[in-house]
Order: C-alpha cells, then sequence, then structure tokens
C-alpha cells in the first residue's frame, strides 16, 4: 500500500480502527523477559505496545514513515527502524524471536523468510498471526465488498471475503516455504492457534 500521499489523520484512522491481539500470543515464543523481539511491518504500534510490556528489547522495523510517527509516540521504549522484511537492517542472529501481526500477506515470501532466518538466534522462534472475524462483520460490509469486487485482483491471494471467518492463511503459502528444502528457516512446528476475542 502507497500512503505516501495520505492525509496525516489517516494514520490516526488506522490505529483507532485496528483490533488488538490476544495477550497470548507472546507467550507461543516462550521468551524470558530478558530476550530480544522483532516485530516486523510494526504499523502504528498496535501489538508493539503488548511485545513492550512484556519483553526487555523490542526491534519494531516498519517502512513507513507516518506509521512509524505513531508507533514512536505509543511506544517510547521501542527501537524503531525504517525496513522491510525482505531487507531487515539488522546484523545476523540479533533476535531471540520474530513477529508478524496482520503483515505476511505483504511479504516477498522466500526473500523475507532468508532475512528472518539470517535475524533468529539458534532455536528462535517465528510467530505470524492474522485477526480474522468470526462470523459476518457488525456492521455489515456487504457494500464495501460489492464495490470492491469489480477491481479486487484475483491473483494476489488475499481473499476479499477474509472477514468470512472461515479463511486460513495457506493462500501465502507460508508452510510450504518453510517446508520446502532447502529450508531457509528450521521448521519445528507449525500450529494454527484460535483464540475468541472481542473487540
Amino acid at each position: 500500500m502507497a500512503t505516501d500521499d495520505m492525509p496525516r489523520h489517516w494514520y490516526e484512522d488506522y490505529e483507532r480502527g485496528r483490533p488488538g491481539y490476544p495477550e497470548q500470543v507472546v507467550d507461543l515464543a516462550e521468551l524470558a523477559p530478558s530476550a530480544t523481539a522483532l516485530e516486523l511491518a510494526a504499523g502504528t504500534g498496535k501489538f508493539t505496545r503488548q511485545l513492550v510490556s512484556r519483553i526487555a528489547h523490542v526491534v519494531a522495523v516498519e517502512p513507513d514513515p507516518g506509521m512509524r510517527r505513531l508507533l514512536v509516540a505509543g511506544c517510547p521504549g521501542v527501537e524503531a527502524i525504517d525496513g522491510t522484511a525482505e531487507q531487515i537492517p539488522l546484523a545476523d542472529d540479533a533476535v531471540d524471536a520474530v513477529f508478524v501481526a496482520q503483515a505476511f500477506h505483504w511479504f516477498d515470501n522466500e526473500p523475507a523468510l532468508t532475512e528472518i532466518a539470517r535475524v533468529l538466534r539458534p532455536g528462535g522462534a517465528l510467530v505470524v498471526m492474522w485477526n480474522v472475524a468470526k462470523g459476518s462483520a457488525v456492521p455489515s460490509i456487504t457494500a464495501v465488498e460489492e464495490l470492491l469486487a469489480p477491481i479486487w485482483p484475483r491473483d494476489s491471494g488475499f481473499p476479499l471475503d477474509m472477514m468470512s471467518g472461515d479463511w486460513e492463511p495457506n493462500a501465502w503459502n507460508l508452510l510450504p516455504s518453510l517446508q520446502r528444502p532447502p529450508a531457509p528457516v528450521n521448521y519445528r512446528e507449525f500450529h494454527i492457534c484460535r483464540w475468541n476475542q472481542r473487540f
């Protein structure tokens, strides 16, 4: 998404309208409080704030300066860096875990996973998450879906009906990318964890 021409209030609206994430997601990486965590495509810091409350050193990589502005304002203790998943501006073996909240679908899988493997310490964790509605959206977004349907790119891998509740993140081939030899990351386990949460 090109946001260079977005009005300033767009970022505040984006931050206000995005749901948060269950606290249990941080636990999936099994990190000590003294660990170093990296969040890729951190946006305005919605998930970053949860990491900062639990992890000693958090690095947030976000390419959009408007997003980073809100990220820094909301997370003063975080190290916010301009960068992308395909070119992570960190040294090898720099972090204990990498988190991606609602953003992996924007990545180019192979180069991103190669970079993630490079910056992860041995035995590190990769946690990828999406918020998906359970049931139909309220209020209804049918009018928006109908407006977008004629111009929605069918080959994008990002389903227009993601909010249907039946959606799984298989379209982006994350699991096959992890398992394909030679695997860019040390594939150990893959879990789909679900939480029901009201926003």
